[in-house]
């Protein structure tokens, strides 16, 4: 099973992983990246963001470049939306969490996936995959 993670923020990115949680491909989130992309996956789990008032519209217009380019390329492929505590329970459970979240999503990252050697850009859309793995192979 091959599972596409994206994470649209302004300093996400994009992941293909199977489903034993090996990483076969890493990115940016870019347009060109995703042009690029082989589409050809399973699931594609996209995190599930709003637009906050702390967040800058450069963040929205990612995130709606990012579903736009999936809606032209989807194909019938099964995309689900994941909430970030959704994805973080998962991924963090057993991390001490009292520190910034760049330091326990790069635990976790590390924790997942020890060989990866995962960039900053690309641990949470990795974890946003990895959680999309768990939830499908869950009874």
């Amino acid at each position: 099973m091959i599972i596409i993670g994206i994470d649209p923020g302004k300093d996400g990115g994009i992941v293909r992983i199977t489903d034993d949680l090996r990483v076969l491909y890493a990115c940016r989130l870019t347009i060109e990246n995703l042009k690029s992309l082989d589409l050809d996956a399973d699931i594609i789990a996209i995190e599930d963001v709003h637009w906050l008032p702390r967040d800058t519209p450069a963040t929205a217009w990612t995130l709606a470049r990012t579903v736009g380019w999936l809606d032209l390329w989807k194909h019938g492929k099964d995309i689900q939306l994941v909430t970030s505590d959704a994805w973080q329970a998962w991924a963090w459970k057993g991390l001490y969490r009292r520190r910034p979240t760049k330091e326990i999503t790069a635990e976790a990252a590390l924790k997942w996936f020890p060989d990866a050697g995962l960039k900053t850009y690309v641990r949470a859309a990795a974890l946003i995959a990895g959680y999309a793995v768990q939830k499908i192979n869950l009874p």
